[in-house]
């Protein structure tokens, strides 16, 4: 630091030696009158007596240089724009020139005080303490420091501002003020503490040290000495920040556990600022349940949930407790849940997840039975384990989580007949989700032990029909057939609601094995029950065993299905008017044929069996002899369906009927086609 001062001893003679050392001679005496303005700091006048000076191009080469650079210095103390480019022009033009050190300067200044710190940095970077006055060091190393700390380079930072710390200049205190901060930053507590303290007297930076030093006590976890320095600052001055060092003092006295003077500080606090942090929210939640405030607790301990972190936990554990206290036992058993599912401090963990359990049972709620295995197995050696095996079998009745109800049901070696019952129940609920999820045999070993399982005789009954329903999905019509049988013949069946599905569904197991006459026996069974409100099924019930019928060969009795079908509008109804035309055509009624199929072209002109219906209605209009309408038919179908499978039928019945009519040449060359 001596090295400093003594640097500004020499600067300062040799900066007043190389502003007033000025030689003049006659050309140069309207530099010598602008000179003497500058000197007088008339800038405005300095500026332009230099400018004509540079135009009038006289006096000697080295004064034109100064004119310049004086100019641009001129139009930095005028606040002018064209300031910087100036003082740029002439760092360029004229880099040897003793005079561009200050320049550099000069566009530091300028760039620093229109807050282009980025800009002013690599110019100061360029300036040269040797030509600046005593005044302008300690300014630039401020300036250049801040620069540096603008820029996040605090080291760089540190070491301008400790240059000027302890000389006395108007930066000293923003210097020592920057300079703490920094060892404040780097948890240098010792120096920032130093240097803070030197600033209690500054009307700048005074009102602001408090709250570091305030911090830093903290972050020590010197609790005491925050409560020590900070609560008489906070009674006797006006530091800035006050609101956050009531936080700490707050969080202090929490620390120590002296909570109602934390609750004096946090409620300060909370009055002052528009929103609480968690962390803040959390410490006035437990002030308030240690205070036996619970339902305030309550409502700041729900505020500091969602976050999935060790706070959270803390919060739904310590919610779980306050619901407790104000005998909300289903809030208190979600509280606890959401604690056990948590896993940042393992006692809370441990405790949420018995509390949770035994709430559930309870109040009868669900979750229990999972809740007390899983505790059960993760800690085997809790103080909780004995009421907790001894709640556990109370539970399962209770619980839908049917997959470890299942689970939990298979450890228990032996079975009462109620835990049988239970057993039976779970393993069909959760035959129907692996169902459900497509797992279809894992779903039929638990229908199996719902069916061995035989206690009530409903769900050993359900049990059997989805079991036959998942071979039908998987193709095996036979194992099918025999499971459908066996639940349609079982006493327990008759009440249940898939109980006519089932003989609809045993129709179309015998239909894909080709044994029409049980289907269409199981499909008249289910026609005769219907429900109302299954029109799909029964209406596709109705064309099966049209099919049936026709499959034997009992066209009258197919007739009747198909036309009951058609006249209920089936959404098949155009494949049971097609089928009801092939049937007449059997029975000779060619004419009832042909219209038949003409009705369902014009009732449903996009049918997937339009070109089957074409074709036939063209076979027909031949059988009448009608040969002019049967061409017109195969031609329309090669012009709609030019790639139909008739298409070479239909080119042979136009040529047999251009020979029928004893047009040969025709006839030859169709063929020929």
């Amino acid at each position: 630091m001596r090295k400093l001062l003594i640097i500004c001893c020499l600067l300062l003679s040799y900066s007043s030696k190389a502003q007033l050392t000025e030689i003049f001679v006659e050309e140069d005496q309207v530099y010598k009158s602008a000179w003497e303005l500058f000197i007088k700091e008339k800038y405005s006048a300095a500026k332009d007596e230099f400018s004509q000076y540079l135009k009038e191009k006289k006096g000697t080469s080295h004064n034109r240089i100064n004119a310049s650079y004086y100019v641009a210095v001129c139009a930095y103390e005028l606040f002018q724009p064209d300031a910087e480019i100036l003082l740029s022009n002439f760092t360029t033009n004229y880099s040897e020139s003793t005079k561009a050190p200050r320049a550099w300067f000069y566009l530091g200044r300028h760039f620093y005080r229109t807050k282009k710190y980025t800009k002013a940095l690599p110019a100061f970077e360029q300036a040269d303490i040797y030509y600046l006055s005593g005044d302008e060091v300690p300014e630039y190393y401020f300036k250049i420091g801040y620069c540096y700390f603008n820029k996040n380079d605090n080291d760089q930072a540190a070491r301008k501002f400790l240059e000027i710390v302890n000389v006395k200049s108007k930066y000293q205190t923003a210097a020592q003020y920057y300079y703490g901060h920094i060892a404040y930053s780097n948890n240098n507590y010792k120096t920032a503490l130093e240097y803070f303290s030197k600033l209690d007297s500054s009307a700048t930076f005074g009102p602001l040290v408090p709250y570091y030093i305030t911090q830093m006590y903290f972050d020590q976890g010197k609790y005491s000495d925050v409560i020590t320095y900070a609560v008489p600052v906070l009674e006797t001055k006006s530091p800035q920040n006050n609101v956050e060092i009531m936080r700490i003092v707050a969080e202090s006295y929490y620390r120590k556990g002296d909570y109602k003077n934390a609750m004096v500080y946090i409620n300060a606090y909370s009055q002052a600022t528009p929103t609480l942090s968690r962390d803040d929210r959390y410490t006035l939640a437990f002030c308030q349940f240690k205070s036996d405030d619970f339902a305030g607790a309550i409502t700041n301990f729900e505020k500091v949930t969602g976050m999935k972190d060790s706070l959270e936990q803390n919060a739904w554990y310590h919610l779980g407790a306050c619901y407790l206290k104000t005998n909300n036992k289903t809030a208190a058993r979600n509280a606890f849940q959401f604690a056990s599912q948590l896993n940042h401090n393992k006692n809370i963990q441990e405790t949420s997840l018995f509390n949770y359990a035994k709430l559930s049972y309870e109040l009868n709620l669900p979750g229990g039975l999972n809740a007390f295995k899983d505790f059960i197995e993760k800690y085997p050696n809790s103080s909780y384990g004995d009421e907790a095996n001894e709640l556990l079998a109370e539970l399962y009745l209770s619980t839908r989580n049917y997959k470890d109800a299942l689970t939990a049901l298979d450890n228990i070696k032996t079975k009462s007949t109620r835990t049988k019952g239970a057993y039976q129940k779970v393993a069909y609920f959760r035959g129907l989700e692996l169902y459900n999820d497509g797992e279809n045999d894992k779903a039929i070993g638990h229908f199996e032990k719902a069916i061995i399982n035989d206690i009530d005789p409903d769900i050993k009954a359900k049990a059997i029909y989805w079991k036959a329903e998942i071979l039908f999905k998987q193709e095996k019509y036979e194992l099918a057939i025999k499971q459908y049988r066996s639940y349609v013949f079982n006493p327990g069946s008759v009440n249940t609601s898939m109980y006519n599905i089932a003989n609809y569904n045993l129709g179309y197991c015998f239909f894909k094995t080709n044994n029409y006459i049980e289907s269409q026996t199981w499909f008249r069974k289910y026609l005769a029950k219907r429900n109302p409100s299954e029109n799909d099924i029964y209406n596709d019930a109705l064309i099966r065993t049209g099919d049936c019928f026709y499959g034997m060969r009992d066209f009258d009795n197919s007739l009747n299905y198909y036309n009951d079908a058609i006249s209920a509008k089936a959404s098949s109804s155009d494949y049971a008017l097609y089928q009801k035309g092939v049937i007449q055509g059997l029975q000779g009624n060619m004419d009832a044929k042909a219209q038949t199929l003409t009705n369902l072209m014009s009732s449903y002109p996009r049918s997937k069996y339009r070109a089957d219906a074409i074709y036939e209605r063209g076979k027909a209009y031949m059988s009448k002899g009608d040969g002019a309408q049967a061409q017109t038919n195969f031609s329309q179908l090669l012009k709609e369906f030019p790639g139909s499978q008739y298409g070479k039928k239909a080119q042979l019945n136009i040529g047999l009927i251009y020979y029928n009519d004893k047009q040969d040449e025709k006839a030859i060359e169709q063929l020929k086609k």
